[in-house]
């Protein structure tokens, strides 16, 4: 048998297209160094390639096997994960309009909505989930300048044609920064092996303009977040020796303007904190002394009455409503299933064998996980919640944030199907070639 018979029948028992590239040439370069070693032993070239064509053993087994290896696994400890998230935020929010003690004057197609967007939630994770996520690779720089013109053009729009509430502004702005994650991903990737210094000074300058935009809104919590994502991208590439340097000094080449950044983003929001209307920093303080000191384990613990806010206002302090009406017992679940995404994510990523990859989903769990910490945190009284607005990701009362959210799991899916049928070097030979 030919070489090439060879590989066309073992191509036609895989039935992931993605992969068949990358393995032909594997199979050739295999069977070429095998035709080689028997060359040299004094066989003829055609004789030497039919000998080695034939050490590759039956076309059709070896067909069946890299099937069973590279097929794409759906990833379903993620989607059911984040289904229950998706649905228990879903009824929250629904009930929000009846039963929670924020009594917010919502219409009544309120609770259509959070179910429409709960869809759209589903099908841009969908959409997303069976994508190439590697397209952030093939033109990083392009693609991160589409984001910063998108991300400014939806400000601007908000600040000064919509006319939109600042709160909304603010929701907007956060969700939007959430999507730094795959963009600075590509960026930072196709920097490898260069210099470690410039690296650095441009992944950092890199998650500049999107703390900017986030400023300007402002929502220190964004900031914070652009930050921190361009920060867990060079981290993860350092680790996987990405870059021929001491990983000691470079965590501390990393880490040290980051320390500085966050520590001027803490007396910012302390100032800031000075000058939020009086009345929401007293709801910080009926969260902590009144709503979870009362809450019943089941049941509710005494409804705690804030007219004469807007509904968003309520939206933001969702755990915490959950914790007045339906006891300690719910409001923890709610706190768990926020949590246990994005861990479930990062344990997921132990099997991922591609570094783009793994780069790309660590980047996007650290994300939902800031965003579910500061929600947490702002539902307990610790941190404000009107102030920097966080909102717990795949909350379906806004429609930004479903897409988002969506689109964000959708894309970690993509990269958990591809944990290994993705090879690193077809993916660099694709950058090269755009």
């Amino acid at each position: 048998m030919k070489k090439s018979d060879y590989i066309s029948t073992v191509m036609e028992q895989v039935r992931c297209k993605a992969v068949h590239k990358a393995l032909g040439e594997e199979l050739e370069a295999h069977i070429d160094d095998c035709a080689e070693a028997f060359a040299a032993d004094g066989l003829s070239p055609e004789e030497a390639e039919e000998k080695a064509v034939l050490s590759m053993g039956d076309p059709v087994e070896t067909g069946i096997g890299l099937d069973r290896v590279h097929r794409p696994k759906f990833p379903w400890a993620i989607a059911v994960s984040a289904l229950l998230l998706l649905t228990a935020a879903a009824f929250a929010e629904h009930f929000m309009r009846t039963y929670f003690g924020f009594r917010a004057f919502i219409d009544d197609d309120f609770g259509i909505n959070v179910f429409l967007g709960a869809a759209i939630a589903v099908l841009s994770a969908a959409v997303f989930c069976f994508a190439d996520y590697t397209v952030f690779l093939k033109a990083p720089k392009t693609v991160y300048v589409v984001y910063l013109i998108g991300f400014a053009a939806l400000l601007h729009y908000h600040i000064h044609f919509a006319d939109t509430d600042h709160e909304i502004i603010r929701g907007n702005v956060f969700f939007f920064t959430m999507l730094l994650a795959p963009f600075i991903c590509g960026f930072a990737f196709s920097m490898r092996g260069g210099g470690f210094g410039k690296f650095v000074l441009t992944c950092l300058l890199t998650a500049v303009p999107p703390m900017f935009i986030a400023m300007h809104a402002p929502s220190v919590s964004s900031a914070i977040m652009a930050g921190l994502t361009a920060l867990a991208v060079m981290t993860v590439l350092v680790c996987q020796g990405s870059f021929k340097v001491n990983k000691l000094s470079a965590f501390v080449f990393m880490y040290l303007p980051a320390v500085l950044g966050t520590v001027g983003m803490a007396a910012f929001r302390i100032i800031r904190r000075n000058q939020i209307p009086y009345e929401y920093r007293v709801l910080d303080r009926t969260i902590m002394d009144v709503i979870l000191p009362n809450s019943d384990l089941i049941g509710s613990g005494g409804h705690i009455e804030t007219e004469n806010r807007p509904w968003y206002h309520y939206y933001n302090y969702i755990i915490t409503a959950v914790f007045s009406d339906f006891g300690t017992a719910a409001g923890v679940a709610l706190v768990l299933l926020a949590i246990s995404l994005p861990v479930i994510m990062l344990i997921s990523l132990r099997g991922q064998k591609n570094r783009f990859g793994r780069t790309a989903g660590f980047a996007i769990a650290a994300v939902f996980l800031y965003a579910s910490v500061t929600v947490i945190l702002s539902n307990v009284g610790i941190t404000t919640g009107f102030e920097g607005y966080t909102a717990m990701p795949l909350t379906a009362g806004n429609a930004v944030n479903c897409a988002v959210s969506g689109a964000l799991i959708g894309i970690f899916m993509s990269v958990c199907r591809r944990s290994d049928i993705m090879p690193e070097a077809e993916i660099e030979k694709r950058r090269q070639r755009t």
